[in-house]
């Protein structure tokens, strides 16, 4: 018997695994549902992460917009509280400990409101906009 096997069979109840082998094998789907279970959070967090960046990104693509681009059924002050209410949905369990109702469905409509702006919405409005408005090397767009 090794020195670890000893430490292990001397430390252990009488009816517990004695070899290390027993051991693993005993301990093995505890420890891989752990693991499981972290790599899920870890996923989870960092697709929160993401969500929470593109959101701020769309924001502050409304923000460097120009107001006369905006349509009048859809002003900029209407997007601006929309996309800011968007990024608030996400932000705010980690910033308030409250209970929202509905938060996932809010969450859902957070990210597709976020999403509409950026796809028809900015084609509606056409080309432009921007903090480059008029200043820009030509239309490849960098």
């Amino acid at each position: 018997m090794s020195l670890l096997e000893n430490a292990l069979a001397t430390s252990l109840p009488d009816d517990a695994p004695t070899t290390l082998a027993q051991r693993l094998s005993a301990d093995g789907p505890d420890v891989l549902a752990f693991s499981l279970r972290s790599i899920g959070y870890e996923i989870r967090q960092t697709v929160w992460l993401v969500i929470v960046v593109f959101v701020a990104c769309v924001l502050l693509m409304c923000l460097a917009r120009p107001a006369a681009d905006f349509t009048t059924t859809r002003p900029k002050k209407f997007w601006l509280v929309a996309l800011g209410g968007s990024l608030l949905v996400f932000v705010w369990p980690y910033v308030m400990p409250l209970y929202l109702p509905l938060h996932g469905i809010l969450q859902w409509v957070a990210l597709i409101l976020a999403i509409y702006y950026v796809g028809p919405e900015r084609r509606r409005m056409g080309k432009g906009g921007g903090w480059r408005r008029g200043g820009g090397r030509g239309d490849s767009g960098w």
